[in-house]
């Protein structure tokens, strides 16, 4: 079939999964682009293969063409589907400074923060001892919010307000990620909002739209000499813990004037893990 791309991004950016739960005869990907567009592409997981290009007075045309791709068979414990499958990532996306400041515009203004908002702060922060604590309060308090989220146009990428936040007593993962450092801000804590494709790999070599959630990192707090990584989104996830997803994931994270990746890493260094061993004794006959 035919499809016009579906985007909400200024760029153009778009991932197709190759390999599937069937074998596949033949796949054949037909890209038609304008002619004087940038673009990158990536093939992962799977044996390099080149477009065949066309042009005509207008347009670029890329046309990759598979042959007889296995069926994914995943197995227990295996990584992402994503880490694992083939597919093909395709972005017009020049470089991830260009990202960082289509999120800033996108993002403008999206923590300002009110009187109500700076008093109700001060007052969940009442008793706190140091920035450390401070954050603890806050983050408390929004993990308590209920989540919900309606990723339309603008709103998959722009948090609510702090203050909208607070009243409405609701938010996704970048509303409350956002509510949390303005907040924490608005006592001179100093924090940032940090973007990450959680349950699968970021590729850091590729600038595109890999994220699917957001989270807050405050670099220099008291006891957290890495850096603090919190995740309010969930409610049961207590304080300078992470729930699994985020954990060794990297981070995108969007500092004043310019970006870095960070691995997400609990303050106290543990990782959730779970190993198995398995001892297999050869018996006679070839038997196991």
């Amino acid at each position: 079939y035919s499809a016009r791309p579906q985007t909400r991004l200024p760029e153009f950016d778009k991932e197709f999964i190759i390999q599937r739960n069937i074998p596949i005869a033949s796949y054949e990907l037909k890209l038609k682009l304008p002619k004087n567009l940038f673009f990158r592409s990536k093939l992962y997981n799977h044996a390099d293969i080149q477009p065949i290009v066309e042009e005509n007075s207008y347009s670029k045309i890329l046309t990759f063409a598979f042959k007889n791709i296995p069926a994914f068979e995943a197995l227990p414990y295996d990584p992402p589907f994503n880490d694992c499958a083939a597919r093909l990532h395709i972005s017009s996306m020049k470089d991830w400074d260009s990202f960082r400041d289509w999120l800033e515009r996108i993002m403008k203004d999206s923590g300002a923060i009110g009187p109500e908002t700076a008093s109700l702060a001060q007052k969940l922060t009442a008793s706190a001892n140091n920035d450390a604590e401070k954050v603890r309060a806050i983050y408390e308090f929004l993990c308590e919010l209920r989540y919900d989220t309606t990723p339309i146009g603008s709103r998959a990428f722009r948090p609510r307000l702090p203050k909208e936040v607070c009243e409405e007593r609701y938010g996704d993962c970048k509303d409350k990620a956002n509510a949390l450092i303005a907040m924490a801000g608005s006592l001179g804590v100093k924090g940032y909002i940090a973007l990450v494709n959680r349950f699968s790999s970021t590729d850091c070599d590729f600038p595109g739209w890999q994220f699917n959630h957001a989270l807050a990192f405050f670099p220099k707090l008291q006891g957290y000499e890495n850096g603090l990584w919190c995740d309010a989104t969930d409610g049961s996830t207590p304080f300078a813990s992470l729930p699994p997803g985020d954990i060794g994931r990297t981070a995108f994270i969007m500092l004043d004037k310019s970006f870095e990746f960070g691995k997400i890493i609990p303050p106290d260094n543990a990782e959730n893990s779970l190993s198995e061993e398995i001892e297999i004794t050869i018996l006679p006959e070839n038997r196991a």
